[in-house]
């Protein structure tokens, strides 16, 4: 008994050359998380005091904002 594969999982047949707008489309959304994670990041690092109710209900020292601010803030810009 031969199985036959079938080459319909590859929705985009042409992946070497994706559309303008798949591009831009995929460049504005990893520019979006980019902007949300330094945002983060830097709450963390310059108003810990708006996160401390929240970070503490979670079981997060207040005192370790600014290392998670600043482990947050190099592996984004890595």
């Amino acid at each position: 008994m031969t199985i036959k594969a079938n080459n319909t999982t590859n929705m985009n047949p042409n992946l070497k050359n994706p559309s303008r707008a798949c591009l831009w489309t995929g460049r504005i959304l990893g520019a979006v998380v980019v902007m949300v994670l330094l945002a983060d990041a830097g709450v963390l690092l310059l108003a810990p005091q708006l996160l401390a109710k929240n970070m503490e209900a979670t079981g997060f020292p207040i005192e370790l904002s600014a290392v998670i601010g600043g482990i947050l803030a190099a592996s984004t810009a890595l």
